[in-house]
C-alpha cells in the first residue's frame, strides 16, 4: 500500500514575521473595543484594592491612562499613571519596531531582560513601582474615578 504524501510543516522562521503584526492587530482591536465601550457608556470595572481598602494600587489609573493615550492626550495619560503610560509606550514602540526588524528587537529585548537576572535591577524595578505608588497616593487623582 502506498504511503500518503507527508504534509509539510510550516517553516518556523516563516511564521515569525507575521507574529508582531498579529499582536499589533490585537492591540488595535482592543483599542477600538475600548472606545466602543466608552462611547456606549458601559461601566468599566474599578480597582478591587481601592474598592475594599480605600487606597489605590500601584496600577490604579492605568485604564484611564491607556484611554487618554489612545485619544492622543499624552500629558493627561502620564498624569493618570506614569508607570502604565510609559510601559504602554515602550510596548507600543517595541511592537511596531518588531514588525519591521524582529531579529534586532528580539536581540535587544533579550539583552535587556538578561539585566533583570542581576539582583540590582530587581531592586530598581521595585523602587520604580513604589515611587509610582507614592505618586498616586500623593497626587490623589484616584479620587476622580
Amino acid at each position: 500500500m502506498k504511503e500518503p504524501p507527508a504534509i509539510p510543516l510550516p517553516d518556523e522562521s516563516a511564521q515569525r514575521w507575521w507574529r508582531p503584526w498579529e499582536y499589533l492587530g490585537w492591540l488595535i482591536l482592543f483599542g477600538v473595543g475600548y472606545k466602543v465601550v466608552a462611547a456606549l457608556g458601559l461601566p468599566i470595572p474599578t480597582c478591587p484594592m481601592r474598592e475594599f481598602v480605600g487606597i489605590p494600587c500601584p496600577f490604579c489609573g492605568g485604564t484611564r491612562s491607556v484611554s487618554a493615550a489612545l485619544s492622543l492626550e499624552f500629558g493627561e495619560a502620564l498624569l493618570f499613571n506614569p508607570l502604565v503610560f510609559l510601559g504602554v509606550m515602550v510596548f507600543g514602540v517595541l511592537l511596531i519596531a518588531s514588525c519591521f526588524r524582529p531579529a534586532r528587537v528580539r536581540r535587544g529585548v533579550n539583552q535587556f531582560v538578561s539585566l533583570f537576572d542581576k539582583r540590582g535591577w530587581r531592586t530598581v524595578a521595585v523602587v520604580v513601582l513604589m515611587a509610582n505608588w507614592v505618586y498616586l497616593l500623593v497626587n490623589g487623582r484616584f479620587d476622580t474615578l
